[in-house]
């Protein structure tokens, strides 16, 4: 009852005689929340007409929720009643832009740029958008303002990579590329689209085993490059989409307790959504609620039974529950089901491991390894399984083929320590460890047990 109420409120403000607030057409917004957040805004601009700040908070009210038709005469209203409001201007070339019209995009981007001079996201942007149009030197000379701005930053960086590899200057956009890594901040989380593009940056320079190294890191989404304006924007997203977006960044930042508050709200619109059930599954299994995380993927795996990911954090749920021939069972299952998915024979291969049968686990790594080349994971974990059974030569080999592919591969790291501390050379193997510490990732396999092998040695 509470969405139809909502929706019709909207749809009753579209239809007012006489109304010059722009609204959607009726029966065009059915969630709740964002049926709710539109007729707030709305309202508030309603009450005070020439009330700037109302006016550019509908704005982005519609532009953050894809109502860019809407947004438009709203940021234009916004800046005839203040028109020096440099975010304002970028948030109208931005609706431009969306809806194909380049060059008034460009114009409004530019009066935000002589507003805000020192703002580097908007000659960043200018330089995307000429990207995606082919114009490159519009886009060079907007990726060089955006680099100066902001003093060589890792965003700027990788624009002006993409336009080197447009252009066929693969040599200019590695050298673009690894400026961008080596000034990656951390709060942007792992430089995953850097690598990918240097990855094939490389690969068409030829140099196929330095771009192997690249593409096994590079895996995952493109970044959303830094840029405070438009998450402002990003702030008035409402919709099930939206607060699934939100929730799962919760999951990534490791704030497990208001994702699993988030997600469950979600699941009560949606029980059977994969992505809800998976992030809400995992969210248990990261924070020892073994049950909880059991039933959120069984349900997940019975609404979804040919999706990888959920059968395999069954598996590992299954494990943590102290159920292992359970776990072993559903990964076998989920192999059965993926014969030529490498993270299904890497995940059995890890339950058989601790399972106490190195002999099949090993099989299971080498496979994955074979099915997936750039799985410096899987190498790691055959290294592991190969010094079980007392393989120290394969051990090393597998290593560091895994570490050539993936140098922070820690476990690879913590497999040579042991196999030092094995030969007598403690020297070698606290180098070792003290390459994890800088790495700082102590919860990898292996990692734990060479700390520990090393502390009996000195006895």
């Amino acid at each position: 009852m509470r969405q139809l109420r909502v929706a019709f409120v909207v749809a009753l403000a579209a239809c007012a005689k006489g109304d010059d607030v722009p609204s959607p057409a009726p029966g065009s917004v059915t969630d709740p929340d964002l049926a709710a957040l539109i007729d707030g805004a709305s309202a508030k601009v309603r009450a005070g007409r020439e009330d700037a700040e109302a006016w550019a908070g509908l704005a982005m009210a519609y532009d953050a929720n894809a109502f860019y038709t809407l947004a438009e005469p709203c940021y234009r209203r916004a800046l005839e009643l203040r028109p020096r409001e440099a975010k304002w201007w970028y948030g109208l070339a931005y609706v431009l832009e969306r809806r194909d019209r380049y060059d008034e995009a460009v114009a409004a981007a530019k009066r935000a740029a002589e507003l805000a001079s020192d703002y580097a996201p908007i000659p960043r942007s200018m330089a995307l958008w000429a990207l995606a149009r082919g114009r490159l030197d519009e886009a060079e000379t907007a990726a060089e303002r955006a680099l100066n701005l902001s003093g060589g930053g890792a965003g700027s960086w990788i624009v002006v990579a993409r336009i080197h590899m447009e252009r066929g200057h693969d040599e200019d956009a590695v050298v673009a590329l690894q400026h961008a890594l080596e000034g990656w901040p951390e709060d942007w989380g792992k430089p995953s689209y850097a690598h990918f593009l240097l990855g094939n940056a490389l690969s068409r320079l030829g140099r196929s085993e330095d771009a192997a190294q690249h593409f096994a890191l590079g895996r995952g989404k493109p970044p959303q490059l830094p840029d405070p304006w438009r998450g402002e924007v990003v702030e008035f997203r409402e919709g099930f989409a939206s607060r699934l977006v939100r929730a799962h960044q919760l999951v990534l930042r490791d704030e497990y307790d208001a994702a699993i508050a988030a997600l469950l709200k979600l699941r009560e619109t949606n029980p059977r959504h994969e992505q809800v059930l998976t992030d809400l599954g995992t969210s248990y299994l990261l924070t020892g609620r073994w049950t909880d995380a059991i039933e959120a993927l069984k349900a997940c795996v019975e609404a979804h039974p040919n999706s990888l990911d959920p059968q395999l954090q069954l598996a590992r749920g299954l494990w943590a529950a102290g159920r292992r021939e359970e776990a072993v069972r559903q990964a076998e299952a989920a192999v059965a089901a993926n014969p030529t998915a490498a993270d299904a024979f890497e995940t059995r291969g890890w339950l058989l491991l601790r399972n106490g049968r190195p002999e099949p686990s090993l099989a299971d790594f080498e496979t994955a390894a074979r099915l997936d080349p750039t799985n410096a994971s899987a190498l790691s974990l055959a290294g592991a399984a190969n010094l079980v059974l007392d393989r120290d030569a394969a051990a090393q080999a597998v290593f560091q083929r895994a570490l050539a592919i993936d140098a922070g591969q820690t476990t690879a790291i913590a497999g040579l320590a042991i196999l030092e501390i094995r030969r007598g050379d403690l020297a070698a193997a606290d180098a070792h460890l003290a390459r994890i510490a800088r790495l700082r990732d102590d919860a990898a396999p292996l990692v734990a047990e060479a700390r520990k092998q090393r502390l009996l040695a000195n006895r």
